[in-house]
């Protein structure tokens, strides 16, 4: 008998409590009964994003271990079809005819940091390259709703049956191959304003979810994820894309006016800059995982020596991932910053101490302010678009018991190019 698919599950979870009349009269809800993992039970510390070394996908796979469900001398847990590959920011449900009213759910869980895999057959919880369909390995796994097991170890090397999936994520429900078993929902039909809040039933952590009629439960209490393979480079790469050259419709190139090559430099940082030709990327290691950078990214014509445009860029270092840095647009204009945490020293002050709030006034028509409150006043303030010229920037602060001192600070703002203002306290 073929297996059917399992229901959608829209994160926030939001089914729809539909109804189908019958000949007497009467009603009976047709919101599915279904078993859920989500990957903020799980994902802890490890990254999720379109980063090399970050979680992409991941792989889910439910065990019955309701006692008893393997009679005399049979096993103890039953493991549905599994899903396939997820990205790291769905849930995964099970439900059609696979999950039961009041039978008992665990959850294993696979995950990867690549996006190039598909299961080895229909169910299975193999995965293999699209390419080359050579086996690949989970870069993470761990359990969910087991108590103390820590992980599955190797969750490669197993496999759930080859008899259908019994999970899909959001939006991936194939409703050709849904059968009248299935609990399949289309995603643009769930009206989220009209959840019944029973719908959904939360489960005691590190237990077995129980499966309730026409609601969704989540298995929750799931251990660390555990590393399968060595922790890659922690690393933040820098580049020009198209939206940063489309609004000046700049051309990577070596004739006037294209860009021939750029150079970035780690704001704050003693490292030499980086550079590269205009089409490539560059990337700074040995950062710390969880902390903010920012760089400073200027654009050279063929045989130039100074800029001609540049662009301010900002990242999170995610642990284990080389996260692509976001930058603004070029420009040729210029750019001023203020050391925030340099001017706090100045002032006696500290980020996070009686600090409420750093606000920052340029002197330009109409005034362009910046206001800080910790615990962001530890990075630099940017004012970019600026033409060249000489700018003055008041600085007030706020103090858990009133206003605080001020500072005065000046900048010569050059052509493509980012000035740090210089500060004096006011009396």
């Amino acid at each position: 008998m073929r297996a059917s698919l399992a229901a959608l599950l829209l994160p926030p979870l939001a089914l729809l409590l539909s109804c189908t009349s019958l000949s007497t009269g009467t009603t009976t809800p047709t919101t599915p009964t279904l078993v859920a993992v989500a990957p903020d039970d799980f994902l802890g510390n490890v990254p999720c994003g379109d980063a090399p070394g970050a979680m992409r996908r991941y792989v889910a796979t439910i065990y019955d271990v309701t006692p008893g469900i393997g009679g005399d001398g049979g096993p103890s847990e039953f493991a549905l079809p599994s899903s396939g590959p997820v990205p790291c920011t769905r849930q995964i449900a099970f439900g059609g005819g696979f999950v039961l009213q009041g039978h008992r759910y665990v959850a294993d869980i696979q995950a990867y940091d690549r996006t190039d895999i598909e299961p080895l057959g229909s169910g299975s919880n193999v995965m293999v390259n699209t390419t080359t369909g050579e086996v690949v390995k989970p870069r993470w796994t761990t359990s969910c709703g087991r108590g103390t097991v820590a992980t599955t170890g190797d969750a490669g090397s197993g496999d759930a049956g080859d008899s259908g999936s019994a999970g899909t994520e959001a939006g991936s429900t194939d409703s050709g191959s849904t059968d009248a078993g299935s609990a399949g929902t289309d995603a643009s039909s769930t009206d989220a304003s009209s959840t019944d809040a029973s719908s959904t039933t939360p489960q005691q952590s590190g237990h077995p979810a129980v499966a309730a009629q026409y609601q969704t439960v989540y298995v929750r209490g799931c251990a660390p994820l555990a590393a399968q393979q060595p922790p890659g480079a922690t690393g933040i790469s820098v580049g020009i894309d198209d939206a940063m050259r489309s609004p000046l419709a700049l051309e990577c190139g070596s004739a006037a006016g294209q860009i021939a090559r750029y150079r970035v430099t780690l704001d704050g940082s003693t490292a030499a800059p980086l550079e590269a030709a205009c089409d490539q990327r560059v990337t700074f290691f040995s950062l710390t995982p969880g902390s903010g950078y920012h760089f400073t990214l200027e654009a050279f014509e063929q045989g130039a020596t100074a800029p001609t445009w540049a662009a301010h860029c900002f990242r999170t270092a995610l642990d284990g991932a080389i996260a692509p840095a976001a930058c603004d647009p070029l420009t040729d204009q210029g750019g001023i910053q203020l050391d925030s945490s340099a001017l706090l020293a100045q002032l006696g002050l500290f980020c996070g101490d009686q600090l409420v709030a750093l606000d920052a006034e340029l002197a330009t028509a109409p005034v362009q302010s910046a206001v800080q409150t910790p615990p962001e006043c530890r990075a630099p303030i940017h004012f970019s678009g600026l033409a060249a010229g000489l700018y003055g920037i008041g600085v007030t602060t706020t103090l858990t018991t009133g206003a605080g001192p001020s500072a005065s600070c000046v900048a010569s703002v050059g052509p493509a190019s980012t000035s740090l203002a210089q500060c004096t306290p006011n009396p």
